[in-house]
């Protein structure tokens, strides 16, 4: 079972340190006033989640009580390009504009949300540390694990996942899965939202709701009480979510974290792969990589306006390249999972593999990955396993691109 939302206790912890000072908190400093917000929320109650990606930013509201798995709305509105990059919010005040327009052609009950972290701006290192307190542990983090960073502890947010306890002559021992992310990257994302007149209920980490999703979606999810006993073999499943410029491969244990990694590449590496080889457009080559995809036929008719602007041979220069741009997005996620599972000797295979994000839409790719990895896989679909009718049946939504958003939404089992 996966624990409480990561990142919330401790952002929790450093806006109250940070922000609440009674005398920052007045008419005309907001941001202070959205950190008591950000904190408060918990008191307005929040089954939204906003997934603030680098091409259109999604969200998902969920049921309350005995519904909290079923999606009752759910919605997308495109980015203009560059806004976000791998994570990082560049421009604040376009995202509040998309979020006003997000949240009025969808018309969410309520303004107070969870947002997802992830990309570049967050990183996820696995330690082994003396026991401590949960709380005593998570103040003492930047100074345990100041030398693992890649920057001052004092420009990150920094949260902790424990795994598994072991005595080491005497000394128990907790490892733990550290998850950080830079002060810029959860502020502009408070930020922003408080531009849309929204509230922020928290901030989790977004591979951490793709394992909560995973976990809700899963037709033979089996809960497995605590960490796995010395010796003892567990099977693990793997989630790749591929977007349009991160990547993510997470393993877990019915939802226990057990690894992830980021990827700086995505779907658009591929498109832009294809605009430079055949020097077209992003949106013919956009259009070519969905009609084609991977280790696919090339297909005898395509869109009439977009061919035009092809030069000859393109659909076969398009295929060899894009069968080795997403074919090496799949040859990460397979390095990836072969990787964990030699440096572990608790896991004993996988059972199945989750697709999330837009990039996994490709054609052929599902296919590829489940034969790389020797494992059946399936899309994530929340929408399709938990939505109402009317979710269904908007042409607009697509899954499993609200995989994240979905995530962030639910409730903890």
């Amino acid at each position: 079972m996966l624990g409480p939302n990561l990142l919330s206790a401790a952002l929790t912890f450093r806006y109250r340190k940070r922000y609440l000072n009674p005398t920052l908190v007045n008419a005309d400093n907001k941001f202070a006033l959205n950190m008591l917000l950000y904190i408060g929320g918990v008191l307005f109650g929040s089954n939204i989640g906003v997934d603030i990606g680098s091409s259109s930013i999604k969200a998902v509201q969920c049921g309350d009580g005995r519904s909290r798995k079923n999606i009752v709305k759910a919605g997308e509105v495109e980015l203009p390009r560059d806004t976000v990059v791998a994570g990082e919010i560049r421009d604040v005040q376009t995202v509040s504009d998309v979020l006003r327009i997000l949240w009025k052609e969808n018309k969410f009950h309520g303004k107070t949300v969870t947002f997802g972290v992830a990309g570049l701006q967050t990183l996820v290192r696995q330690v082994e540390l003396p026991w401590e307190p949960e709380d005593i542990f998570r103040e003492a983090l930047p100074l345990r694990v100041s030398k693992d960073l890649p920057v001052d502890p004092s420009e990150m947010v920094l949260d902790f996942h424990p795994l598994n306890e072991r005595d080491v002559r005497g000394v128990l021992q907790q490892q733990s899965l550290v998850v950080g992310a830079l002060n810029s990257s959860t502020e502009n994302a408070a930020s922003a939202i408080l531009g849309a007149k929204m509230r922020s209920r928290r901030a989790d980490y977004s591979p951490f709701a793709l394992i909560r999703a995973s976990t809700y979606c899963d037709p033979d999810f089996v809960e497995t009480p605590g960490a796995p006993e010395a010796g003892e073999e567990r099977p693990c499943q793997v989630v790749v979510d591929v977007g349009a410029q991160v990547t993510n491969v997470i393993i877990h244990d019915s939802g226990r974290p057990l690894f992830v990694r980021t990827v700086n590449a995505g779907s658009d590496s591929v498109t832009r792969a294809l605009a430079d080889q055949l020097q077209v457009s992003f949106a013919a080559a956009e259009y070519l990589k969905r009609e084609i995809g991977l280790g696919q036929v090339v297909p005898t008719s395509l869109n009439q306006e977009l061919f035009n602007e092809l030069p000859n041979e393109a659909e076969k220069v398009a295929q060899q390249v894009i069968n080795a741009m997403a074919g090496s997005l799949v040859q990460v996620s397979r390095e990836s999972v072969e990787y964990y599972l030699s440096a572990t000797r608790s896991v004993s295979t996988i059972t199945r593999i989750f697709l999330a994000g837009g990039g996994v839409l490709l054609p052929g790719y599902l296919e590829r990955i489940s034969s790389e990895l020797q494992a059946p896989a399936m899309f994530l679909n929340a929408i399709e396993q938990h939505a109402s009718a009317r979710v269904k049946n908007n042409p607009v939504v697509i899954d499993p691109k609200y995989s994240t958003a979905y995530g962030l939404a639910v409730k903890v089992k």
